[in-house]
């Protein structure tokens, strides 16, 4: 995970509406500095930033009391064009943990998208990556994404891209494709969600946050426009 700031500057990478990279000049107090210069986030409780091989990282424990609180991204469930970017390394405290690393909502029944891992063997799930937009009308998601067996759980950090082309939501891993799924349902463009979260999924009609993850995310993005899989894999490649 190289800290070259430059290739957000590049001309074949989009440029980020969020990004952050958990270094020290971008931690102050509980405000957590947004290198794109769109919404800085909001530290709430005591997620910890820690130094790394590469640079600082920041490391949820599970616990809903911690997490980063980064403003409307409203444009992912109105248009499903969009791509989020990061690094992971995930700790599996036990099994039948659904783990929110992203998002504005983990429920049907709310207006919002998700990013997580899932590893509920109870219901045949095993270190799953889903991905979810809801519409708010509690009948099924516009858009579904579950891959399992895929996430790794070697202690390794891992690159994840989400990307979604307002017809089509693909999954990668460390450069390589690993699944899609169609917009099955209507987009609509004035769906407005509670505020993202890093560490966790929020909720509108609930208190407080909910699925909190466990593990270490470093170099997260997310910009709104599809990238493609050469994209996808030079991010990879550089450490990005």
């Amino acid at each position: 995970m190289k800290k070259d700031l430059l290739l957000a500057a590049s001309v074949w990478f989009p440029k980020p509406v969020r990004h952050y990279t958990f270094e020290p000049n971008t931690v102050n107090v509980n405000v957590l500095t947004d290198l794109s210069g769109t919404q800085n986030g909001t530290i709430i409780g005591n997620p910890v930033f820690t130094a790394g091989q590469r640079g600082n990282y920041v490391k949820f424990d599970g616990k809903k009391a911690n997490y980063i609180d980064i403003g409307q991204t409203d444009f992912i469930q109105q248009t499903a064009i969009f791509s989020i970017a990061f690094w992971a390394k995930t700790q599996y405290a036990d099994a039948g943990t659904l783990m929110a690393l992203a998002g504005s909502s983990f429920r049907r029944a709310n207006i919002g998208w998700s990013l997580g891992f899932d590893d509920r063997s109870s219901v045949s799930l095993n270190r799953m990556l889903r991905f979810s937009i809801y519409d708010g009308t509690n009948t099924g998601s516009i858009v579904d994404l579950f891959v399992n067996n895929i996430v790794p759980a070697d202690s390794v950090y891992h690159h994840y891209v989400v990307t979604g082309d307002g017809v089509t939501i693909r999954a990668y891993i460390d450069g390589s494709l690993i699944g899609s799924a169609p917009i099955i349902r209507t987009l609509q463009p004035n769906l407005t969600a509670a505020s993202s979260c890093l560490g966790c999924a929020n909720y509108a009609t609930e208190s407080g946050v909910g699925f909190p993850y466990n593990g270490e995310i470093d170099e997260f993005r997310i910009m709104p426009k599809s990238l493609t899989e050469n994209q996808i894999k030079r991010l990879y490649q550089n450490g990005q």
